[in-house]
């Protein structure tokens, strides 16, 4: 995927802003009372996921990896909408701290119907040209 690169991305400039608001350990309280619902209770919802993720991506969270593969785990296991799986790759196409967003691409392409994942690819942007390039070039031709 050309225009996409791996690894931390967040401009160091926000992360200085951010700073001053961050406790000794990293994150803020509500971070991490939010952090221990998803790991203690094993609780993902749907709606706050792609918020934890960028918040904990910015702040460099210990927890980062772990989230990133219990989300994966959340879509492919549970009955998630496509518009939600669709939107934290989005959220992984401009921060993909641990490389995962061809995973992500092609868990989304396994499990759901190719009319449902062709929709979600009617835009014309960058991510759904590099999307498309990528499964003609692994010959998974839509």
């Amino acid at each position: 995927m050309g225009q996409l690169t791996c690894g931390k991305n967040a401009a160091d400039p926000i992360r200085k802003r951010v700073a001053p608001n961050v406790d000794n350990n990293g994150l803020t309280i509500g971070i991490m009372v939010e952090l221990g619902k998803v790991f203690k209770n094993r609780v993902l919802k749907n709606d706050s996921l792609n918020a934890l993720y960028k918040i904990s991506s910015l702040l460099d969270d210990f927890n980062m990896e772990s989230l990133t593969y219990s989300i994966i785990e959340h879509i492919k296991c549970t009955d998630v909408n496509i518009s939600h799986a669709w939107d934290f790759l989005k959220v992984l196409y401009v921060d993909d701290t641990y490389c995962v967003f061809k995973t992500v691409l092609y868990t989304i392409y396994k499990k759901y119907n190719r009319d449902e994942f062709m929709s979600m690819l009617k835009f014309t942007t960058q991510m759904s040209n590099d999307i498309i390039s990528e499964l003609i070039m692994d010959r998974r031709v839509i």
